[in-house]
This record gives C-alpha cells, structure tokens and sequence, in this order.
C-alpha cells in the first residue's frame, strides 16, 4: 500500500480569506488551493458534528488507492464519506491523531481541486 501524502489540516479559530463553508458539517475551509504546501485551514462552529478529535487536533491526509486497506485494524473516527463525486475518505485514529485517508476514482486533476503533487512539488511515497 503506497500512501502518497495529499495535506495537512491545521484548525484556527478566526475567519480565514476565502473560506468555503459546508453547511451540512458546519465547518469552514480555506488555504487549500492557495497552498503550493497542501496546507488547509479548518474552523469548526460550535454544534459541528464532526467527530470532536478532528476538531481539536491537526490532521495530515494520504492519497490512498485502496481505502478499505489502508484503513486496517485503525478505528474509524469519521465514517466514510463522498465530499465529491468520485472522492472517498474517511479518518482513522493513529495512536491519538486523526489521519485522513482519500481515495480518488480516476484522476485528481479532473475532479478535484490541484493537490500539491500537481504543482510539481516531490512528495515522499510511505
């Protein structure tokens, strides 16, 4: 299993440029696109019913081909999801820290936003 990283989440507390809101998950997101680094900003309103680990620790995302694999024995913390057409993820919990792992079907490029390995960055492979 190749874990190809994709970004990391940091949370902040005050109103950030160009947030996207999900109103389902009541949270805001920004710096993703604008980050040549793959670096998101996370605020949480306060009834958000994501998982409370997500909410109070950073998290780094994989890129993974196979998401049930790459899950294992890991708990799931957040259920998995499709934020996206085409885009599968779901958090586990590493020994305290929520991993978000991804799972595109078919190329990132056509249905996502640019990930940082697009902008011709050398990311390690685990």
């Amino acid at each position: 299993m190749k874990y190809k990283y994709h970004h990391i989440g940091l949370i902040v507390d005050s109103t950030q440029e160009n947030e996207e809101h999900n109103e389902d998950m009541k949270y805001f997101a920004s710096g993703y696109c604008e980050s040549q680094y793959g670096i998101e900003l996370l605020r949480f309103e306060e009834d958000s019913p994501i998982h409370p680990l997500i909410k109070s620790v950073p998290h780094v995302a994989f890129e993974v081909d196979d998401l049930e694999e790459a899950v294992g024995d890991y708990p799931i913390i957040e259920k998995l999801s499709s934020p996206e057409d085409a885009v599968f993820t779901c958090y586990i919990n590493v020994k305290g820290t929520p991993v978000e792992l991804i799972q595109f079907e078919g190329h990132e490029e056509e249905i996502a936003r640019p990930s940082p390995s697009q902008q011709n960055l050398d990311y390690h492979h685990f």
